[in-house]
């Protein structure tokens, strides 16, 4: 993928998140993941994770667990976007505390 091609992928999927076009957003996850690895744990994933709790896919936590996994430790980013989804589950304590490991250790391969 060119530079171009990736910037152009980024500047789409922020578009997306801002506009809170979920299903699009959702709809471009596989490429996020597959085609922006560096942003992917840190942005792509937990965005496209909200994305699927909006559009009430079942993976939406496994999605977001699997960020965290990968190295994702900072929700206070999203606190927004987490607000209205996540953190209104049973659960979402447990999440953030595995946030706060991730970033003292290095995320699992």
């Amino acid at each position: 993928m060119t530079e171009r091609a990736l910037a152009d992928l980024r500047l789409e999927a922020e578009r997306l998140v801002r506009d809170k076009e979920w299903e699009s957003l959702h709809a471009l996850g596989e490429r996020l993941r597959d085609e922006d690895t560096e942003m992917w744990p840190s942005v792509w994933g937990p965005m496209c994770a909200v994305a699927a709790w909006h559009r009430r896919m079942p993976h939406a936590r496994e999605v977001l667990e699997s960020a965290i996994d990968q190295g994702f430790c900072q929700p206070d980013f999203f606190l927004e976007e987490f607000g209205d989804t996540f953190a209104t589950e049973a659960g979402w304590a447990e999440l953030l505390a595995r946030c706060g490991q991730t970033c003292l250790s290095p995320p699992s391969s």
